[in-house]
């Protein structure tokens, strides 16, 4: 059985009011729900750590497009794809390989500047997803908090009319803005992922 794995820091951190910090877990403890997933956050200060139940990819996009839409927050996130070998009530006390991907790749990515990251047991796997990943850092390093808006809308399956409504804008900016914000990249890259999920999924059951 393979488990994926979400590790992250936020940036900067040292700077985070007590305020701010309160409604960063409001967030989180939203997604948690959302998704279905088992969060841990702020561990030794700035950490998170998630045992994601689903589409570890599209929960990250979808935390990082919130944080940055509703705070103006960014948070690193590594996706590590592998076994665990013990699964404790507290994820800092787990261990396994998709915790030991997950936190290695994230360590490496604070030197690398990268934001997101997925990292599996499988090396060709691997180069493709520093591709597929580098193409959604570019995309999200210009992308403006009314972008990020519609693209938490998008993941959320919500129609251009309904996001119109609830933003307040006609739909034809909100196409304007889904077109900008690259969701017709990253939407593939989405599926492609769920994909790579069945094919490791395959990869250790033989």
């Amino acid at each position: 059985m393979i488990y994926q794995i979400i590790t992250g820091d936020f940036i900067n951190s040292v700077a985070f009011s007590k305020e701010l910090r309160e409604s960063i877990v409001e967030i989180l403890e939203e997604v948690a729900v959302t998704f279905g997933s088992k969060y841990e956050y702020f561990i030794r200060g700035d950490g998170i750590q998630i045992l994601s139940n689903k589409n570890a990819l599209r929960e990250a996009i979808y935390l990082q497009s919130l944080l940055h839409a509703k705070l103006n927050v960014g948070i690193r996130l590594a996706i590590g794809i592998g076994s665990i070998e013990v699964l404790d009530e507290r994820l800092s006390n787990s261990t396994g390989e998709a915790f030991q991907l997950s936190g290695q790749r994230l360590d490496e990515m604070k030197k690398l500047q990268k934001q997101l990251s997925v990292v599996t047991p499988n090396k060709w796997l691997n180069c493709e997803w520093e591709i597929h990943t580098q193409t959604l850092d570019y995309l999200s390093a210009s992308r403006t908090r009314n972008q990020s808006e519609v693209v938490v809308g998008l993941l959320e399956n919500k129609t251009q009319t309904k996001l119109a409504e609830e933003i307040g804008i006609s739909q034809p900016s909100v196409n304007q803005r889904i077109k900008s914000s690259g969701w017709e990249l990253i939407e593939p890259i989405i599926l492609r992922y769920g994909e790579s999920i069945t094919y490791l999924e395959t990869y250790f059951a033989s």
